[in-house]
C-alpha cells in the first residue's frame, strides 16, 4: 500500500493509504512558435520555464490502522490538507523514493462515506514541475589551503540530465569572482555579523547573509548554473587567501 507525506505529515499516520496510482506528469515546456513572414518553419520563443503540474491522489482510510472516529478522522485530513497558508511544501510518495516535489493542496474532493472510520476522497495538488533529489540536497564543502594561490579549481557532477539552480555559502575576506562553466559571479568582501561570508541562491536569484540583503555586493549577468555532467568552478581573486571555504547545496532535479 503506497503512501505521501506532505509538509512532513505522512498519510498513513492519519490512517489513510493511497487506493490508486496516479498518473505520471511530465510538465510542459513553456514556448510559443512564431511565424515569420516569408521564411518557411515557424521560430521558437522560449519563455524559459516548464509548467506547473496538477495531480490527484485517490486514498481511503484504513480502519485497522487507526483508533479515532470517522469524524476525528475527516478533522484530521482537513487540519493537515487543507490548512492554507500560500506556501509550497515538501510532496513526497513511495512511488518516487528518494525524491522530492514543492507542492501545495489545492482542494479535498467530497468524502465519500463507506462504512465506520471507512472513507474516501481525492487530494488535488499543483506542484512544482522538477522531482528534487535527497542526493542533491546534501552539502558539498571544498576548502582552500593557507597561502593557496590566486585561483583554485573544483569540479562537481551533475548526474541528473537536467540543469540544477544551486545555493553557495561562501567564506572570504577578500572580493573575489566565482566562476562557474565560464559564467562569472563578482563578490566584493563584506562583514556581516561575526563571519565574512555571502549566501548565493540561484533558485531565488538572490544574495544574502542571513537576512541581511547582499545583492549590492554582487555583479553578473545571471546565478550560477550546474548543467548535466562534470561542472567546472574556479573561484578567482587578486590577493591568496580570499577565501576559507566554499560550501554547494547543488540541488539535482528532474522531471
Amino acid at each position: 500500500m503506497h503512501n505521501l507525506e506532505y509538509n512532513g505529515i505522512s498519510l498513513r499516520k492519519l490512517g489513510f493509504c493511497i487506493a490508486n496510482a496516479p498518473f505520471y506528469h511530465i510538465s510542459n515546456r513553456k514556448f510559443e512558435i512564431v511565424d515569420i513572414y516569408g521564411k518557411d518553419g515557424g521560430i521558437i520563443a522560449d519563455n524559459g520555464f516548464y509548467e506547473n503540474i496538477d495531480v490527484s491522489y485517490e486514498i481511503n482510510s484504513l480502519p485497522w490502522l487507526v483508533y479515532n472516529d470517522t469524524q476525528s478522522l475527516i478533522r484530521m485530513l482537513a487540519e493537515e490538507f487543507a490548512n492554507f497558508d500560500g506556501k509550497y511544501k515538501e510532496l513526497r510518495d513511495t512511488y518516487n523514493t528518494g525524491y522530492y516535489a514543492k507542492a501545495i493542496c489545492k482542494s479535498i474532493d467530497k468524502i465519500e462515506y463507506k462504512a465506520d472510520k471507512c472513507v474516501s476522497t481525492i487530494l488535488n495538488f499543483t506542484r512544482q514541475p522538477f522531482w528534487y533529489s535527497d542526493e542533491g540536497q546534501k552539502t558539498i564543502s571544498f576548502s582552500a589551503a593557507a597561502n593557496s594561490q590566486k585561483e583554485t579549481e573544483f569540479y562537481v557532477y551533475n548526474p541528473e540530465k537536467f540543469s540544477a539552480e544551486p545555493y553557495f555559502r561562501i567564506y572570504h575576506s577578500q572580493d573575489l569572482t566565482l566562476d562557474v562553466n565560464n559564467a562569472q559571479i563578482k563578490i566584493k568582501a563584506a562583514f556581516v555579523g561575526n563571519e565574512n561570508l555571502i549566501e548565493l541562491d540561484s533558485e531565488m536569484q538572490s544574495a544574502f547573509c542571513g537576512i541581511t540583503d547582499m545583492n549590492a555586493y554582487i555583479s553578473c549577468t545571471s546565478f550560477p548554473v550546474f548543467t548535466s555532467g562534470w561542472n567546472k568552478i574556479k573561484v578567482i581573486s587578486e590577493k591568496e587567501n580570499a577565501f576559507s571555504k566554499i560550501n554547494i547545496i547543488p540541488r539535482w532535479r528532474r522531471l
